[in-house]
């Protein structure tokens, strides 16, 4: 791989993180279950994007 495709992997990742976060910190946030729900799927959903790139990279 080459650098810059390092550099965009490595941006995928934390960008993935960062969703999951924001994600996950707005799930606790919202009073609307359907709102809760959502925003954990979607935090559930970068996660496994995020395990998926990092296990891929490892292999």
């Amino acid at each position: 791989m080459t650098e810059k495709e390092l550099l965009y992997v490595e941006d995928a990742i934390n960008n993935a993180r960062l969703v999951e976060t924001k994600c996950n910190h707005w799930a606790q946030e919202l009073t609307d279950p359907n709102l809760q729900n959502f925003a954990r799927q979607v935090a559930e959903r970068h996660r496994q994007i995020y395990t998926a790139v990092y296990q891929l990279l490892n292999s």
